[in-house]
């Protein structure tokens, strides 16, 4: 997940417990297109206000990535 505050991730991790996932959370938006790109997660929970980055320039710049 990549949220802006430490806050909101601990409310998203604990919103997720209990399900057989891996929570990695992430606060800037240049570490969770690196974070994305090298681990291929099947789910991103994603924040449109992050402090460097928008959300929407983080998806931007996985899907240029991506191959094909």
């Amino acid at each position: 997940m990549a949220v802006g505050s430490r806050e909101a991730g601990a409310v998203v991790r604990r919103a997720l417990e209990g399900f057989d996932v891996i929570v990695l959370h992430e606060t800037y938006g240049l570490n969770t297109v690196d974070t994305c790109l090298r681990l291929l997660p099947t789910l991103l929970i994603l924040d449109v206000a992050l402090p460097d980055i928008s959300g929407w320039q983080v998806v931007e710049r996985i899907r240029q990535a991506e191959p094909g």
